[in-house]
C-alpha cells in the first residue's frame, strides 16, 4: 500500500484529536477533496483537507534550513480549510486557500507552536 496514504491517515487522526480537544466535533469522510468535517460551536460544518508531513527536510543540498513540505497538488481554490499537520511534533495549523494558493508549501518548523496552533483553530472555527 502507498506510504502516503498511511501518512495522510496519521495526520487526519492527529488533527481530529486536537480539534476534539477544543470541543469541536469531527467526522472522517472520504469525499473528493475533503478528509474531515468539523462542526464548530455555532453548529457550522467546516470542510477540511488535511495535509501531513512526517518531519522537516532539507529544501536543497546548498541550504542548511530544514522545512516542512506540504503538497497542495491540485493548486486550485478550495473553499474549505487546509489543516497542515507536522506529524513528528503532533502539531497543526489551519489555513484558508487565500493564505496559501501554491502547489508546494514550505514552512519553517518554528511556525508550528502551541500558540499558533490554538490561534489558527480559534480564528478559523470561530471560537
Amino acid at each position: 500500500m502507498n506510504e502516503n496514504i498511511h501518512i495522510g491517515r496519521r495526520g487526519e487522526f492527529i488533527a481530529a484529536g486536537i480539534f476534539e480537544g477544543f470541543g469541536l466535533r469531527t467526522s472522517h469522510v472520504d469525499i473528493e477533496g475533503d478528509d474531515l468535517w468539523v462542526k464548530s460551536h455555532d453548529r457550522f460544518i467546516h470542510r477540511c483537507q488535511v495535509k501531513s508531513t512526517l518531519r522537516p527536510i532539507k529544501v536543497s543540498p546548498e541550504r542548511k534550513v530544514h522545512r516542512y513540505n506540504f503538497q497542495l497538488k491540485n493548486a486550485q481554490a478550495y473553499d474549505g480549510l487546509y489543516v497542515l499537520v507536522a506529524i513528528d511534533i503532533s502539531r497543526l495549523i489551519v489555513r484558508t486557500w487565500d493564505e496559501l494558493s501554491v502547489k508546494v508549501l514550505k514552512l519553517n518548523p518554528d511556525v508550528f507552536t502551541e500558540e499558533e496552533e490554538a490561534a489558527s483553530i480559534k480564528r478559523n472555527f470561530n471560537l
